[in-house]
């Protein structure tokens, strides 16, 4: 059990990295939402086209990409918190 959750972690890694940068990058909540529509809309249609041999290959696929689009959402969450932040507080001497 515990090799799973970390392999969903590992896995789920790449999505958290760049919805934290995506978020950072883009301050529009607007544009955010628009891209995790068209994120989760592509995951749909991926996880539904997978064409593998083995169906145990077509379920690690499955599982990789839906962690890595809740990596997307919270990586949005991180990087969408930390940006907010504009002007920093008075400094520890003033």
């Amino acid at each position: 059990m515990t090799q799973l959750l970390l392999g969903i972690v590992i896995v789920g890694g790449p999505g958290l990295m760049v919805g934290a940068g995506t978020a950072a990058a883009v301050r529009r909540r607007r544009v955010l939402a628009l891209l995790t529509l068209a994120v989760a809309i592509g995951l749909f249609y991926a996880v539904r086209h997978i064409q593998s041999g083995d169906e145990q290959t077509r379920l690690i696929l499955a599982i990789a990409a839906f962690t890595n689009f809740v990596g997307w959402i919270v990586g949005l969450l991180i990087g969408t918190l930390t940006a907010r932040r504009t002007s920093p507080g008075p400094a520890a001497g003033d």
